[in-house]
């Protein structure tokens, strides 16, 4: 597992040394394929959320199927919102914008002159463990080192609960990269929280809104009536914690994560907890008091 680990690291460092040093040439390349591919197809599917979600596993899985012919991944569509995450990346101690954020300004420009149909699938999780799973995932924004249990990071958990209490990172993110971009407002409708997913649409732009707990059981049934196709789809599970280098810390630091009555509270009367988690209000104030 330590050698397993190691190995894991080394290839994360590996990636950020790439985009650090030839980013130009990415970018470059980057844009002539997929303004190629993007601008000549009257379809387009966008697997599109906020960080640690599930994602990853979506993408893979739709990969190999006739939706994935014009398909990408990212976290960031709104203008302000990249712009924002570039200068936090580059001013890290990682010193390098993620190869998604490169993908995310590129298609952003493109979308402008796009005039074919537009899918969106995201995704979302209970929030608190999402935030803390984010946490470690970007470590390399403020830590060089393999193991993440220190102070630093227990200060970082502090905050980031704290801020957390106050508003969810979630709350901005579909007011500015699902209802600015494609006008759809996701509050305005129900959520069935027993299938675990909604469709929603306007224009020429539709979505599915998928919880993370829901894929397993869902998955196949949600992606073949967003679709309209009669395959199966299978889920294939990729970029888990249980695979990463810091899975250790991650769990030994939120089994140790303390939460007050009152950040819980802030957390749990948010608008995003009551439309999609209302009936994991209990278990969540079990998990996390």
């Amino acid at each position: 597992m330590i050698i397993k680990n190691q190995i894991d690291f080394l290839k994360s460092r590996s990636k950020i040394f790439i985009v650090r040093n030839f980013e130009k040439t990415i970018v470059k390349i980057e844009r002539i394929r997929i303004k190629k591919k993007m601008l000549k197809s009257n379809s387009l599917l966008l697997i599109h959320t906020i960080g640690k979600v599930g994602s990853s596993s979506v993408y893979s899985s739709l990969q190999g199927t006739i939706h994935g012919n014009n398909m990408y991944h990212f976290h960031a569509l709104n203008e302000n919102r990249i712009k924002k995450e570039e200068a936090y990346y580059r001013s890290s101690l990682k010193r390098s914008i993620p190869y998604h954020l490169i993908k995310s300004k590129i298609v952003s420009e493109l979308l402008k002159e796009y005039k074919g149909d537009i899918k969106i699938f995201s995704l979302i999780r209970e929030p608190i463990t999402r935030e803390l799973s984010s946490i470690f995932q970007d470590s390399f924004n403020f830590s060089s080192s393999i193991n993440l249990i220190n102070e630093d990071m227990q200060d970082v958990i502090n905050d980031k609960i704290e801020q957390m209490s106050k508003e969810l990172p979630e709350i901005e993110w579909f007011d500015k990269e699902i209802q600015s971009n494609f006008g759809i407002n996701v509050y305005d409708s129900d959520f069935d929280v027993e299938k675990g997913y909604q469709f929603y649409e306007n224009g020429k732009a539709k979505l599915l809104l998928m919880r993370i707990d829901s894929l397993n059981d869902r998955f196949n049934e949600a992606c073949q009536l967003f679709f309209s196709d009669t395959q199966t789809f299978y889920l294939e599970k990729d970029n888990i914690s249980d695979d990463k280098f810091y899975n250790d810390s991650y769990r030994s630091m939120t089994k140790k994560c303390e939460i007050s009555d009152k950040q819980l509270n802030g957390i749990i009367n948010s608008k995003f907890v009551h439309k999609f988690y209302h009936d994991k209000i209990t278990k969540i104030k079990d998990r996390w008091a």
